[in-house]
């Protein structure tokens, strides 16, 4: 049975291979021997394990333990009261001065015709002295109001216009004119 080849194996039944594996399968238990003449090594105490470091301070309790050791100067060196430590204001420098930001862009509506098809809005104001400079500045404001508007609607057509007024001054005298300058229409789809 134990010089089987796979071809010997093939010829046999399935109950037939299950009581060969049955009678290979069961061997006889092993009898294990312990030697007790060797020492059993002495379970871990607390003196042979390394030493738990303490733990570090923390930068409060340093600063705290420098400011209790500091010897003051004699009293009669000291023209002022030594101020506490730490109550010194710092002087604003130009990283810890915080910008004023710039005002948010407005977008508001004005007028709506042709039952709500028809919208006009105004824009607030960035740059009142470069009109190219408002519409750099507003673009992206306008642009997320376009993607907005495009959520409720299938598609929208849009006119940017700017009006600009002119003043010029001659021989004392102010002239003012209004001017109008507009894109032409775009469309823009989902």
């Amino acid at each position: 049975m134990n010089n089987m080849n796979k071809r010997d194996l093939k010829k046999l039944s399935k109950s037939q291979l299950i009581e060969m594996l049955l009678k290979r399968s069961v061997k006889k238990p092993e009898i294990i021997v312990v030697d007790d003449t060797k020492p059993v090594p002495a379970p871990r105490t607390y003196k042979s394990r390394p030493p738990i470091p303490t733990p570090r301070k923390s930068v409060k309790q340093m600063v705290k333990e420098y400011e209790n050791n500091i010897i003051l100067p004699p009293l009669e060196f000291r023209d002022k009261p030594v101020p506490a430590p730490r109550t010194v204001k710092p002087v604003p420098t130009p990283r810890t001065v915080k910008p004023v930001p710039t005002p948010r862009t407005k977008i508001v509506q004005t007028n709506k015709a042709m039952k709500g098809y028809t919208k006009s809005y105004e824009i607030s104001i960035k740059n009142i002295k470069d009109p190219l400079l408002q519409l750099q500045k507003t673009r992206d404001a306008t642009a997320h109001h376009i993607k907005n508007t495009l959520t409720s609607m299938k598609g929208i057509k849009f006119i940017e216009t700017i009006k600009v007024t002119f003043t010029k001054t001659t021989n004392k005298k102010n002239s003012i004119q209004n001017c109008i300058f507009q894109q032409s229409s775009q469309n823009s789809y989902e």
